[in-house]
């Protein structure tokens, strides 16, 4: 990653969602933004590389701090520090030794590791059996760490044999969640520990009427909010109160907002910086945008 200065942003205004660290909230907590209403302004552009931003998720250890990942890049995690500012103080790279990026689209942060999602993109793969990959990697720190290690490498495949891209994944309440790119977004859960000795299975919770081929999915950290997108628009399911079950967010109406202004997002993730903030990754020239809460 190059460590230059940040360039001028480019006159758009985009905005928000992703992946994040999804646990249910205290019951003081403060309520997220209305992610459908809550106004929109520009960041700064990420330096600018060959491989596309597609997935953002923070660190609730390291306050301030998230990490990204990119598709058909490097195996490299990136931590990337979110001070409070419009732009972000560091962005390091750091090397994950021993795995290969085929197709990195989503990383999920739960119990102090990291979980980076292989894609199943038909053009990546050989033919073979249905499988899907997922990096098991202890959390590095991100200010003084240069490489990281997998502790685990978990197969996985969809039941009933389906094949979908998936670029979309979340933790709640700590299970590791799927959001494959179907019409609707079908919501598949890990209700097991991931082994290593099987192909994993998730189970399907539920669909979210209204919601279409989405490439991000995020839980906001009062639990009221599940947030999904793809490239054009954005849809809202939100709660009166904190979700104990997951399935609670499909008997919701979807609350869409439009959020195609060519930036093509890709990645983000809700951000704690002194109040909740929807950062959200843009794949165009890998801008950023934040979503202020009130």
């Amino acid at each position: 990653m190059r460590r230059g200065r940040w360039v001028s942003l480019v006159p758009a205004v985009v905005l928000l969602s992703s992946t994040l660290v999804a646990r249910p909230a205290a019951a003081d907590s403060s309520r997220c933004p209305d992610v459908v209403r809550a106004p929109m302004r520009a960041g700064y552009p990420m330096p600018a590389e060959d491989a596309d931003d597609s997935g953002l998720v923070a660190s609730p250890r390291y306050p301030g701090w998230g990490w990204m990942v990119r598709q058909h890049d490097r195996p490299v995690l990136y931590a990337v520090r979110f001070p409070g500012a419009d732009a972000p103080h560091e962005v390091r790279p750091i090397r994950v030794l021993g795995a290969t990026n085929i197709d990195w689209e989503d990383v999920v942060y739960q119990n102090g590791k990291l979980y980076v999602l292989e894609s199943d993109q038909p053009w990546t793969r050989p033919a073979g059996p249905l499988t899907r990959v997922i990096y098991e990697i202890p959390e590095p720190d991100p200010v003084s760490a240069t490489v990281a290690r997998p502790s685990a490498q978990y197969r996985y495949a969809y039941p009933e044999a389906l094949r979908s891209n998936t670029e979309a994944a979340f933790s709640f309440p700590g299970h590791l969640v799927l959001v494959p790119k179907t019409t609707p977004a079908r919501l598949y859960r890990f209700d097991q520990p991931l082994s290593t000795g099987r192909v994993n299975q998730p189970r399907f919770v539920a669909s979210l009427a209204g919601s279409d081929t989405v490439s991000l999915a995020a839980v906001s950290p009062d639990a009221t909010t599940l947030v999904l997108a793809n490239h054009e628009m954005l849809f809202a399911y939100r709660l009166p109160s904190a979700a104990r079950f997951l399935w609670q967010f499909a008997g919701r109406p979807a609350e869409p907002r439009r959020i195609d202004h060519g930036d093509n997002v890709e990645a983000g993730g809700f951000f704690l910086t002194g109040q909740c903030k929807l950062v959200v990754v843009a794949k165009s020239r890998a801008i950023y945008r934040i979503l202020d809460g009130p």
